[in-house]
């Protein structure tokens, strides 16, 4: 059995928690963080003096869209390349899978949401459920995004009690001609205020960071195409950020991945 001594997980460069185990002996670990678009990733790693060992990688997209991850799996796999000095060894590799409907990050979301309303001087009338829009093409080639993205508005929906009377799901920030994935938000909130709808709340689970294109897209611009359309109030959700419930969650996603390594 593989022992470590200490994970360290960034969340993008949010918050950093430890996964420890007191009575295993000490091993070298490097650990470094994630860019936002996959990029200049060097994966967690534990050393030995015969080489290289292990490979632990645990993103912090919950969502994974294949083409724009696909960087990252390439460091991974590179990863696991022989080193000098490791006479050959390959290291085994472990990466966390998309944690979309994991009942801890599920736990985390809502309780931000719970958050939010308690602190509401007014009651939502209805819920959109946000997420980052890609193209039609991508769906349709096979990427599992959409479905992801579906499992997890169901869910929240679910545990929140919402139903679709109360709550929709729909992509933002289009760019370009190509179709993307529909319904819009931007429209959303046109229709939703032109049925007479006053109050709403914006939930983005697809992001775990704050993002400033988000806070802009939704908490400004989409406040005034709802104002515009009729409406007079949206309020935007924090994202989890560095929540001590969303730390826990991803110490619990890595813990359960770890098992046999730790």
């Amino acid at each position: 059995m593989l022992r470590i001594r200490r994970l360290k997980i960034s969340l993008r460069m949010t918050a950093r928690c430890n996964v420890t185990k007191s009575n295993v002996n000490a091993s070298p670990m490097i650990s470094s963080g994630v860019s936002n678009d996959g990029s200049m990733v060097d994966p967690p790693m534990r050393k030995t003096e015969a080489g290289w060992c292990s490979v632990f990688h645990q993103s912090t997209e919950n969502l994974i869209i294949g083409r724009l991850t696909a960087p990252t799996s390439d460091r991974i796999a590179a990863a696991r390349a022989p080193r000098p000095g490791a006479r050959g060894r390959v290291p085994a590799v472990r990466v966390v899978p998309p944690y979309y409907d994991h009942p801890a990050y599920l736990d985390a979301v809502e309780a931000v949401i719970r958050a939010d309303l308690a602190a509401l001087p007014w009651e939502p009338e209805h819920f959109v459920v946000s997420f980052h829009g890609i193209p039609q093409s991508f769906v349709d080639s096979g990427d599992p995004y959409a479905s992801h993205c579906e499992a997890t508005a169901k869910s929240l929906a679910a545990q929140a009690g919402w139903d679709s009377s109360t709550c929709v799901m729909a992509y933002q920030s289009r760019a370009g001609r190509e179709p993307w994935l529909l319904p819009n938000t931007d429209d959303t909130f046109v229709e939703l205020a032109r049925t007479g709808l006053r109050h709403i709340m914006v939930i983005c689970p697809g992001f775990v960071a704050d993002c400033l294109e988000t806070i802009d897209e939704i908490g400004y611009v989409g406040l005034q195409q709802f104002q515009a359309a009729g409406g007079e109030t949206l309020q935007l959700v924090a994202c989890l950020n560095d929540r001590p419930r969303w730390i826990a969650a991803m110490t619990e996603i890595a813990v359960e991945q770890l098992q046999g390594w730790l």
